[in-house]
């Protein structure tokens, strides 16, 4: 038996110990790793509430994904950790250098920033890491441009990010670097982090900025709506319109912000006032546009917000929808005894179709970046969501379509129309009986939907259209000459979408546009574009007849005043409740009018009546109608075309609200200096910011006023009045805005010139025409909020997505 002796031992033990040190060293340099990226990537949903989460949006990574093990070896020579150099902050999750007393965050899984500032600040080289010492080594080689330029760039890369809804690391991609690189040698960009570090201090600096521009805003009119991401979070938007001292109309997102828990709507109003709260103008608010979901309706129908509106662009869609029967669910499958109601019980609004309106993914919204400028006539390029998959393959089967079982009673139909006796018999029954007639639209529209969505997803079909289409455009454009202004473009065929009418409208005017090419490849297909016998079949028996050709026609054109307003009624940067008061009231003059020689629309016009009524006459109050009386006498564009009746009345209205106010300013001091304050001219001059987006939309009211053969009143230009020294009574300022406005039709040159001259009238029309008829200003920031949200890019936070919407506007 040999003795060890007992230095050799010391000498093992001590070997041993220092094995487990390096095998400890490696774990917790993987579980540090481990943690950055589950810290990163896998947030609890606690972890991710909007209010707690700022400060993950400073979070540098940390480098020790670069740490080499072998070189840790270092660390015996090191006297101190790196944290003992530092001492804990009352803050916890800051430490202070005990040298230079300069606070940094801590992170108890990564002192790589510890060790960073020791090395490079204080010479202590031993604690630098490999990497560190190699990144510094490789940013000293490259860095040939000024810490001051730098900053310079990274503010505009990041204000680049912000706007066009980029990825945060957009500008550290290789294509991005090689550009970088030949513009400004040296200047490498933002890194992800630091993008996420700004956001935070701009959203505050956003944020400050509008309570500032807010404070001095006398009335504030408001658009909420709610939308649910594809990550199933649900978001509420909050949106601010006024006009400003120059009668421009401005309109701003307030708040968006993620919504836990039920949709109460005593619980959507709490929420709603605390953010008006925020912004100390909970006094300001005089009325709030929503759509008629029963939830948001119910919350906002109180006080707080002033007069209720219902969005006239869902009013539209809800008389569309039921009164034509657009997307009617087969009678045979909901046979059900009638349910006894209140009248009005059966025309509410669906709040499941709200909710698929919610529910939409905005991804493929790459034009919500254009301004809504409405400067080009691009109708019927809007987009429209497909609703196929186009990875499917050309051979059509007819088992895949739901829609097939139906395939024999289509075939039937078709043999039973091919006789005129026939056709004539079923006109007859159309026109006798409104339920067949949307019936028949119905399962018509129901019929061209298999159609285009069986084009669409062959490629022999859609090749064939196609060079059909470019070779009917040839025609035309050949035929128009090329100094024809208004030229007419053939679209490809696109299928609608059910909750979006106006998709309904694009669809029938691009395939009535190619009724030839259609009536060829179902009347007489060719098999020689690599037609299965099976596709011709298919394709016979989706063809339509003359009459349904007629009824195609006859629909598109009846849909396409309510198109063409709902366009004009979109607008974000001009005032639209005077627009909606003349747009309902034109309308309501279609409908009720009768097209001569023109059978089916004016049988489809009686079927919107009832329906049209219900939306803009009885569910809307006095009060609504009496507002959007105001807001289209006091503006010229509308005025122009207003009846004697509707001007007295009008300005009875005013001349009894104005009496209202001089009660309140004998009452309240705080009124008076608010009004004396409307009532000063301003020394400002901004007769060079006319509202182009009005003026620009024109060219749309006028193709409106068109279809609905309504006349508009054209009178000769009046001299323009000279200011007087003495200021006008109110009935003086309503003789001189009638004698005046004449001569004008955009709303802001008027007022912007005519303020001074009608303060009392000018203050009336900043508080009515800042309301807006729809609430497309919010259904909009859904839409860029889900491209910014899209699934290209890494998952945001929440808070990430709340700063990025209030920073793009």
């Amino acid at each position: 038996m040999f003795l060890i002796p007992v230095e050799n031992l010391q000498k093992v033990h001590l070997d041993q110990e220092e094995k487990k040190k390096e095998v400890n060293i490696d774990i917790d340099i993987q579980t540090q790793m481990d943690y950055d990226d589950s810290h990163a990537y896998n947030l609890s949903s606690l972890q991710q509430d909007e209010d707690q989460q700022q400060n993950l949006l400073n979070i540098s990574s940390a480098s020790a994904d670069t740490i080499i093990a072998g070189n840790l070896n270092r660390k015996e020579k090191l006297k101190k950790r790196p944290i003992d150099y530092f001492t804990r902050t009352d803050d916890n999750a800051k430490v202070k250098c005990s040298i230079c007393l300069h606070e940094y965050k801590y992170d108890p899984f990564s002192d790589s920033n510890l060790r960073s500032h020791l090395g490079f600040k204080h010479g202590l080289y031993n604690y630098l890491f490999p990497s560190q010492i190699k990144q510094r080594e490789r940013h000293e080689r490259k860095s040939t441009i000024s810490p001051h330029l730098k900053q310079q760039l990274d503010a505009a890369a990041i204000e680049c990010i912000v706007k066009d809804g980029l990825s945060f690391g957009t500008f550290r991609r290789a294509g991005m670097q090689h550009f970088l690189e030949t513009i400004e040698p040296g200047y490498r960009g933002p890194t992800r982090q630091t993008v996420r570090k700004h956001l935070d201090k701009k959203y505050q600096e956003r944020r400050s900025l509008l309570k500032n521009k807010l404070k001095d805003v006398p009335h504030i009119s408001l658009t909420t709506d709610l939308w649910v991401n594809s990550r199933r979070h649900h978001f509420l938007v909050i949106t601010a319109h006024y006009v400003d001292e120059h009668h421009q109309h401005i309109s701003e997102i307030i708040s968006f912000r993620r919504f836990r828990g039920r949709h109460l709507s005593a619980r959507l109003k709490l929420f709603i006032i605390n953010e008006i709260k925020k912004l100390n103008i909970e006094s300001k608010i005089i009325s709030i546009t929503t759509d008629s979901g029963s939830d948001i309706k119910a919350a906002t129908s109180s006080y707080e917000f002033g007069l209720r509106f219902s969005c006239d662009a869902h009013n539209i869609n809800r008389t569309i929808s039921t009164g034509l029967g657009l997307w009617n669910i087969s009678t045979s499958k909901s046979k059900k005894p009638p349910i006894t109601t209140a009248p009005n019980a059966s025309s509410n609004d669906s709040d499941d179709e709200l909710e698929g309106i919610r529910l939409i993914d905005y991804d493929p919204t790459y034009d919500e970046w254009i301004d809504d400028d409405e400067n080009s006539d691009l109708d019927d390029e809007d987009y429209v969501p497909m609703i196929f998959d186009e990875s499917e393959s050309d051979s059509y089967s007819d088992s895949s379509d739901e829609d097939d079982d139906d395939s024999t009673h289509s075939q039937s139909q078709q043999d039973r129309q091919s006789s005129a006796g026939d056709k004539e018999q079923e006109l007859q029954l159309l026109l006798s009986s409104p339920d067949e007639l949307k019936n028949k639209i119905s399962s018509l529209l129901k019929k061209n939907r298999k159609l285009i969505k069986m084009i669409n997803k062959s490629s022999n079909l859609t090749l064939f259209v196609r060079n059909e289409i470019e070779r009917k455009q040839m025609a035309l454009d050949a035929t128009n000459g090329p100094t024809n202004e208004e030229k007419i473009k053939i679209n490809h065929l696109v299928n609608d979408f059910y909750i979006r009418w106006s998709s309904t409208y694009i669809m029938l005017i691009r395939l009535l546009m190619v009724q030839s090419i259609i009536n060829n490849i179902t009347y007489s297909p060719h098999t020689d574009i690599g037609l299965t016998t099976k596709q011709v079949k298919k394709l016979r028996s989706l063809r339509n007849s003359h009459l349904e050709w007629e009824l195609l026609e006859s629909l598109s054109n009846v849909l396409a005043p309510f198109y063409l307003g709902t366009k004009c009624l979109s607008g974000r940067k001009y005032t639209t409740l005077s627009l909606s008061y003349w747009i309902t009231q034109n309308l309501f003059i279609y409908l009720t009018s009768e097209t001569p020689n023109a059978t089916f629309e004016n049988e489809l016009k009686g079927l919107l009546l009832n329906k049209f009524n219900l939306y803009f006459n009885t569910k809307m109050t006095n009060q609504q109608k009496c507002a959007k009386l105001v807001a289209a006498y006091l503006d010229p564009f509308t005025l122009a075309e207003m009846s004697t009746e509707e001007i007295n009345e009008a300005e009875a209205l005013i001349m009894r609200e104005a009496e209202t106010f001089a009660v309140a300013k004998k009452t309240s001091s705080t009124a008076t200096a608010t009004r004396e304050q409307l009532q000063q001219p301003s020394t400002t001059s901004s007769s060079s910011s006319i509202n182009s987006s009005k003026q620009s939309s024109l060219s749309t009211i006028s193709r409106f006023r068109t279809s609905c053969r309504s006349s508009s009143i054209d009178s000769a230009a009046t001299p323009k009045q000279e200011k007087k020294e003495t200021p006008l009574t109110l009935k003086q300022e309503l003789s001189a805005y009638i004698s005046t406005s004449r001569s004008y039709e955009d709303y802001q040159s008027y007022w912007n010139e005519k303020k001074t001259l009608l303060p009392i009238l000018s203050s009336f029309t900043r508080r009515y025409n800042c309301i807006p008829a729809t609430s497309v200003a919010s259904e909009s920031a859904f839409s860029v909020a889900g491209y910014i949200d899209r699934k290209q890019r890494a998952s945001l936070l929440p808070t990430t997505l709340r700063y990025l919407m209030l920073l793009k506007t």
